[in-house]
């Protein structure tokens, strides 16, 4: 009798090892990240103009956003032909994510004034611009294809 309740007690514990074992995956994985999200849209969003992506440094600078509101960045930027660029931010804080939110809004705002005079026909697209922010996350893309951005993004970020 003793040694199968000794039995028992060994197989519940190694049952419940195992199941301990389940809950131990790589939360890493499960974080988003600027640069994944990135090469999700670059992917899977096709751009007239051929986009390339630009340091950190510079798209801070040309952006005019302070390096302290920001953690990370992925930012793409076509030869100035179309108005199609993408940049993902994660900010410093949630109070930062606005404040570069604020950012993207003038970008696109000035953009469509620039084109306006210059291509009016990019203008549609910069009408079209995804601005999203969740949590820490800033996102601005313009595309042809802002519907299938949206998704792409509230997916991941969600």
């Amino acid at each position: 009798m003793i040694k199968r309740i000794i039995y028992l007690f060994a197989c519940c514990l190694m049952i419940c090892s195992l199941a301990g074992c389940a809950g131990n995956g790589d939360d890493e994985a499960d974080t988003p990240d600027v640069h994944s999200l990135a090469d999700m849209l670059m992917q899977n969003v096709k751009f007239e103009d051929s986009v390339e992506e630009v340091s950190s440094e510079t798209a801070l600078r040309y952006y005019g956003i302070d390096s302290v509101q920001v953690q990370d960045c992925a930012v793409y930027m076509s030869t100035g032909a179309t108005a199609e660029e993408l940049a993902v931010f994660q900010a410093s804080s949630t109070v930062d994510a606005q404040g570069i939110l604020a950012d993207m809004k003038k970008r696109r705002d000035s953009q469509l004034q620039m084109y306006l005079g210059y291509k009016s026909s990019e203008t549609a697209r910069l009408d079209d611009a995804v601005l999203y922010v969740h949590d820490t996350f800033v996102v601005y893309m313009v595309s042809d294809d802002s519907e299938t951005a949206q998704g792409i993004i509230s997916d991941y970020l969600e």
